[in-house]
Formats: C-alpha cells, structure tokens, sequence
C-alpha cells in the first residue's frame, strides 16, 4: 500500500478513490442494500470487507515472517507520489450532462398524495354561510373519514404500567392519544416536544378538526 497515510496508531485510512484509480474493483456498499463488501484486485484476488456502523473495514494484522515469505504479495496503490487531482471532473452545467446518464430508473415512483414539495394534492374546498346554524354542521359532513380503532389487550399491558389493574390501564389508553405514530429509539431521552408533528399542534378537542378559512368578500 504505497502512499499512504502512516500515523502509527490507531485505524489504518484506506481511500477507495486511490484504490479505484490503480484500477482495484472496490464494492464497499454493505450486502443489505444490494452491494457486494469487497475489493477485486488487478491478480483477480477478493478482498472481503466488512460493515460496521457503516464503515467499510479490512481485516489488517502485522504478519509474520514466515508469511511475508510464503503468501504473495499485492500492489493495491500507485508507488509514485499520489496526486489528489487526477480524478478531478466537475460537471459543465451549461451542457446536457445529465443526457449522459445511463442508470436512470425506467419508471420512476410518483407519489400520488403530495406534490415535490411536500404539498397534499387532495383538496376539498368547501363554501357555505357561516351565519347559518347549521354552518359547522356542514363543514363536518364534508370531511368527515372512517376512523377505526384497533382493539388493546389490557391485561397484556398491565406489566408495563407497573402491575395495575386492566380497568386502569383501560382508562389510561383512553385518555391519551390514539391516533399517533411513535417510534421507540434507546436511550430513551425526555423530550419537550414529540417526535410525531401532529401532536404539536393544537386542534378542537373534538372528532374532527378542520381549519376554516372565510373569505374576504363573505
């Protein structure tokens, strides 16, 4: 491995970039996302790789001389001094670069709720008298949705809820929320904000919420 960053200590650096220039195979994406975790060498060796915290690590102890003696010897880098900007390519904008790409995906994925930027495409505008008693009435017809509650086992969660009975744990799960997604992540930390958007932000104390909007010239 010539050219390299010697520091005596620690974790030996491998730069792929000065791999792949001396013409090594370097896959150092992890097999759970399709990749192959190892280098092929100009001799047709495979190096294995391994993934941890997603760094590539190569196996490395000092050999002996025994080894140094009966197990071949690989190149991996350049002997000469290593120039950072041989690989140096910056993207012309003016051109059609992007006409040079040949990986594109054939059919790409289009979300058919929100728009690129973020927004919701399904809006229901409605217009009616706000004067009129059943004004609030009308606004809850036009959105009101089908809200289905999945059924708890209570007494399964009476050891969470430090051994209480299932009539008290029924009646802690009916006065909070019900309708949020959390996501569990240790450590556990205190939080003074939820990590689910909708919880922060205040609504009726009703079945549905809507925001009214009255228009200027009502």
């Amino acid at each position: 491995m010539h050219q390299y960053a010697h520091l005596s200590k620690g974790k030996t650096i491998h730069s792929s970039a000065q791999l792949k220039h001396y013409h090594n195979h370097v896959q150092d994406c992890s097999c759970t996302v399709g990749g192959n975790q190892h280098i092929i060498t100009l001799d047709d060796y495979i190096i294995a790789i391994n993934i941890c915290q997603v760094l590539p690590y190569m196996n490395m102890h000092a050999p002996t001389n025994h080894k140094l003696n009966l197990l071949p010897h690989l190149v991996l880098t350049y002997d000469v001094n290593w120039d950072l900007s041989v690989l140096d390519n910056k993207v012309n904008m003016d051109n059609e670069w992007n006409g040079n790409i040949h990986d594109l995906p054939g059919s790409p994925y289009i979300e058919p709720h929100f728009d690129d930027l973020g927004q919701y495409l399904h809006w229901h505008v409605t217009t009616c008298d706000l004067q009129c008693h059943d004004a609030i009435d009308c606004i809850l017809a036009c959105n009101k949705h089908d809200i289905q509650c999945n059924g708890q086992d209570y007494n399964a969660l009476c050891p969470c809820l430090a051994w209480v009975s299932s009539d008290t744990v029924c009646k802690t799960i009916l006065a909070t929320t019900q309708y949020a997604r959390e996501v569990y992540n240790a450590p556990l930390c205190k939080h003074l904000k939820s990590c689910f958007p909708a919880l922060n932000v205040h609504q009726c104390n009703e079945a549905v919420a809507t925001d009214t909007i009255q228009h200027p010239c009502c």
